[in-house]
């Protein structure tokens, strides 16, 4: 899958690819704060951006847990997701 960014057409990461599956679905999005999620709120809160690797550092956790957490707070509107660079990053929404 493609994303319009400006004049190019970019390939999506898995994050974006499952916030767009979220977002045309009718299901809702139900997020439980653990301590993953709030140790990732409180990073942000110190620091303006983190990127997946990162917080897979900072809570010790697997790649897919952390974009399971990062899709579920992009899609309540909790984070935001920057793919302009690579590799993208999440800052507070």
């Amino acid at each position: 899958m493609y994303v319009r960014q400006l004049d190019q057409s970019l390939l999506a990461s898995k994050v974006v690819v499952e916030v767009l599956k979220r977002k045309n679905s009718s299901v809702h999005t139900v997020v439980e704060f653990t301590s993953k999620e709030k140790a990732l709120l409180d990073y942000l809160k110190e620091n303006p951006r983190i990127t997946l690797k990162e917080y897979c550092k900072l809570v010790n956790i697997s790649r897919w847990r952390a974009q399971r957490i990062v899709v579920n707070l992009i899609s309540v509107g909790v984070i935001r997701v920057f793919d302009i660079e690579k590799p993208e990053y999440y800052t507070l929404g």
